[in-house]
Formats: C-alpha cells, structure tokens, sequence
C-alpha cells in the first residue's frame, strides 16, 4: 500500500477581530521582533488596529512593504532585510503574494511564519505551497515547504471590507477544490506532496462543496452590506482552510492548469487567480468526458448567479493570438501533468477545443439567463 498524508496548519483561528488577538499570539511563543510583510492597501486597512496592540504588549516589529511580485528575488530581499533586523518571525498580511512570499521567507530565514489574510481571495494561507511569478509577473512554477505555517489567523471583520471581487475570486477558487480533488482521489494520483490523497481531505472538499453551493449566495449579500454573518463566517472557513487542505491534500486538476498557468499570458495580468480559477472550471467540465451536461448546466447557471466570470473574454483570453494559445496548450500536455486525473494522454488539440467550447457554452448560459431576466 502507497503512504498517504494530509497537511495542516498549527493553529486555524477565525471569526470577527481576532487580529487583536495576534499580541497574545505572538507572546506565547516568545515571539518579541516579528517583520511584518504587508503592501501599501493592507498596511492603510490595519495598520491603525496592528501597530498600537503589538506596542502595547511591548513587541517591536520591523516592516517590509511589498510592491513585487511573489518571486524569489523578492524573497531573497526579504530574507536578508530580516536577518539585519534580528527579526524572529514572519507576520504576513494581504493577499496570495504576501501570504505565499511568506511561506519562503520563513524556510529561509528559520522562523515561524504567521498568515493573516485580509481578503478572502483565494485558499493559499493554511497551505505548504508558494506559487512563484517572474519579476514580470509572468508564472515561473510552484514550491512546496516542509512545514505548513504556524498560525493561519482570519479576521473576518477585516475581510468583509476588501472588495468584493476578491471575496468572489475566493468562492471560486475554493467552488473548484472538490471538482479537482474527487477525480485525484479516485485516481490515486499522488498530490504534489508525494502521497496518495487522505480520505479526511476528501472530505473536507466535499464539505467545502456543500457550504459554497449552500451559502455562498446569502455570503455575497452580507459582504455586500458589509456586515459579517453566519453564512459569511461558514464560506470563509470554507473557502480558507476546507479548500485549502482539501486541495493541498488531494490535488488539482484542469481548473487549476488553467487558473495558475494562464498567468503566462500579459493580456490576463488584470484577471485574478480565482477568476482565471473560475473559467477553468467551466473548461474542466468541457474537457471531462464524464460531465453530466444537465449538472454542468445547473453549476454554470449558480456561478452566474454569483457573478463569476464563465468566458474567454472575462478574463482576457480571448486577446491571446490562437498560435499562442495553442502553444501553451502544448506545454500544459506533457506526462505528470494534472489533467492526468480528469482523464489519460489529453492532447493540446483536446485542450484548445475545451477551452473555446467551455466559452461558447458560457456565452449561451448567459444569454438564457438574461432571457430569464427579461
């Protein structure tokens, strides 16, 4: 029998201004001269409500501002800035960049790594796993860290008040992890640990499924009114630690061949990863030779509820020269890939046709519910 194994963080701590909560936090693991890593937005969002309770406690931190890209370049930077500074831990806050810059960080510089993620755009922070960009922005590839962070802390509070198309790219982001984590289970493809998938992670990805088909529209409307109820509080669980230890633990698949590996392409630099995430799904679904088309139709229909992007143009592909696309869809077909487990041997021509077939069928769901509407 081949090994399994399921990664998770230290401590997972949500709810409603728990980021007042990170003194203690820090106190209790003697923690005295943290970085914190943050861009201009978070800094301006908590700065006020971060720096006054860490002095108060008598906790000096040093600050890195963030205006890269999550590369390694940048890492290095950070590292050494740290070291200079007799830094004993990493604090990142922001989105996927600070949060992932971090992860590398914290393997280099031989400290703990503290996540606190002020938008709910994406299901990096309990993970093990830095998706590293070129200077550019272009993707370069995806490491993975023998330890998964300390502490993963969500203020949701905080999160409520990042705009509303990050809450959206997180939904779909983690609307994806059971999609992709179901067919790796049951294909026994080692995820990128290098163990077969756990049952419990299975799980968790099916119960991430089951709250955002159950809540993600009642969450919408409350981060649209910028008050944080229950339904909130269950999708940022969801989309936060059951996506992310159901993905880490179980796999990805076409949705996020697309969602992380589109990134080579300029003309989608605008799109956010959970809005290339989003497309992928629909051509995940195309590419499946599975797919109940009545589901597919049902699942295409609720993320147009929600407002996620289901087309080429959405997201920007349809400005990438088809010689490109076809390109790239060559690079994504090669042996150990992730669309392994939607089905064997899927050629560039198989992957091209599902693209523009998922945007063609995206475009007909959108033009029968705007006909519903009228």
């Amino acid at each position: 029998m081949k090994p399994i194994l399921i990664a998770l963080p230290s401590r997972y701590i949500q709810g409603p201004g728990v980021l007042r909560e990170l003194p203690l936090l820090l106190e209790e693991r003697g923690i005295r001269r943290p970085m914190l890593l943050w861009g201009n937005r978070t800094r301006g969002a908590v700065a006020e409500l971060v720096l006054p309770t860490l002095a108060q406690e008598g906790i000096q931190p040093g600050e890195y501002l963030l205006t890269g890209q999550c590369s390694r370049e940048e890492c290095q930077r950070v590292t050494e800035v740290m070291k200079a500074a007799g830094s004993d831990a990493i604090v990142a806050l922001g989105g996927g960049k600070a949060l992932d810059l971090s992860k590398g960080v914290a393997h280099q510089a031989g400290v703990p790594g503290i996540v606190v993620p002020t938008t709910l755009s994406n299901d990096a922070p309990p993970t093990a796993c830095t998706v590293w960009y070129h200077e550019d922005g272009s993707f370069s590839d995806t490491e993975g860290w023998p330890t998964n962070p300390d502490i993963v802390l969500v203020d949701t509070e905080v999160c409520i008040k990042a705009p509303l198309r990050m809450f959206l790219a997180g939904i779909a982001d983690s609307l994806a992890t059971y999609l992709e984590a179901e067919p790796s289970y049951l294909a026994r493809i080692p995820t990128r640990l290098k163990y077969l998938p756990t049952m419990t992670a299975r799980m968790m990805a099916k119960l991430c499924w089951e709250v955002i088909r159950a809540d993600a529209e009642a969450a919408v409307l409350a981060a649209r009114s910028g008050v944080v109820t229950p339904a909130y509080e269950r999708v940022a669980e969801a989309s936060i630690l059951l996506s992310g230890v159901g993905w880490e633990s179980c796999g990805t698949a076409a949705a996020h061949v697309l969602g992380t590996r589109l990134a080579d392409f300029p003309q989608l630099h605008e799109a956010m990863h959970g809005e290339k995430v989003s497309f992928g799904i629909v051509a995940q679904l195309l590419l499946d030779p599975h797919t109940d088309m009545g589901q597919a139709e049902e699942l295409v229909d609720f993320m147009l509820r929600l407002g996620l992007p289901v087309t080429m143009d959405e997201i920007g592909l349809d400005k990438v020269p088809e010689a490109e696309l076809m390109a790239w869809c060559r690079k994504q077909c090669v042996p150990g890939n992730r669309l392994d487990a939607i089905a064997p041997d899927i050629t560039a021509e198989e992957l091209l046709r599902a693209i523009h077939a998922a945007s063609a069928f995206g475009h007909q769901r959108k033009a029968l519910a705007g006909k519903n509407l009228s």
